[in-house]
């Protein structure tokens, strides 16, 4: 059997600031009071329940461990979910975020 070689490109970033950042679009779940036309049921109906502050602060720190402070990169969060600011903790969770990532 002969094993196969794929050949990665890599992509830069036209921008030197942004050579280094890794962007994570987190869904924390699918709650959203409103029903907006353009956007699926699926991503505001209810059907998936918050994520808990513990497992997001942790995935939060191994998020800074693995790129931030591994590999030298920025780490940018976008967080969506339905609306992301109807999470019982979000102020908990922007806390957490900024400590870790501001600067």
């Amino acid at each position: 059997m002969v094993a196969q070689t794929h050949h990665v490109q890599w992509i830069e970033h036209a921008e030197d600031k942004h050579k280094n950042v890794v962007l994570v679009d987190w869904m924390l779940g699918n709650r959203c009071n409103y029903a907006c036309s353009y956007c699926p049921p699926a991503l505001h109906d209810s059907t998936r329940g918050w994520q808990s502050l513990e497992f997001v602060v942790g995935m939060i720190e191994a998020l800074r461990e693995h790129y931030q402070a591994g590999m030298g990169s920025r780490v940018w969060l976008q967080l969506t979910g339905g609306e992301p600011t109807l999470h019982p903790k979000i102020k908990e969770i922007l806390g957490a975020a900024r400590a870790r990532y501001e600067g």
